[in-house]
């Protein structure tokens, strides 16, 4: 009968510490998206007939190190990289506002100033705490962005 006590005891505290906190909690994706500034690191397209092309590649490392910001107060910033392409280019070159649509699977961006005025919807098709990537079709073809920190 004395061991009943200790075995109840033992159960309680192993149920005890099984049920700790951890340390850390799953990240909203809005916290995923705003906590840093994102750099593309692919970009691809892919025309109606099915053949992909590489977007990035070819591109001058000046634009290969531009930042896309998403701010928590649902402000969108492309600001350029450490090396601009002319000196006299400004730093924030696109900027508007965005917000998740969806229930979180789209990203709507609304760009209204500099580069590429108007609206755009993503695909959200990965978000974790170091990549990102959308995918949007605009006439027929496909592209897909992808991001890293």
């Amino acid at each position: 009968m004395k061991l009943l006590p200790a075995l109840l005891i033992a159960v309680g505290i192993t149920g005890f510490l099984s049920c700790k906190k951890t340390d850390t909690e799953a990240l909203s994706n809005t916290q995923l998206l705003t906590k840093k500034s994102w750099k593309m690191v692919a970009l691809t397209q892919t025309l109606p007939g099915g053949e992909m092309q590489d977007m990035f590649a070819p591109v001058s490392p000046c634009y290969q190190d531009d930042e896309f910001v998403y701010q928590a107060n649902l402000v969108f910033e492309a600001n350029a990289g450490a090396a601009k392409c002319n000196d006299t280019d400004p730093q924030v070159f696109s900027s508007g506002t965005w917000k998740f649509i969806n229930n979180e699977t789209a990203v709507e961006r609304i760009v209204t100033s500099g580069l590429g005025i108007g609206t755009t919807t993503y695909s959200v098709t990965t978000l974790t705490e170091t990549t990102l990537k959308l995918k949007a079709t605009d006439s027929g073809i496909e592209y897909n962005l992808s991001f890293s920190h």
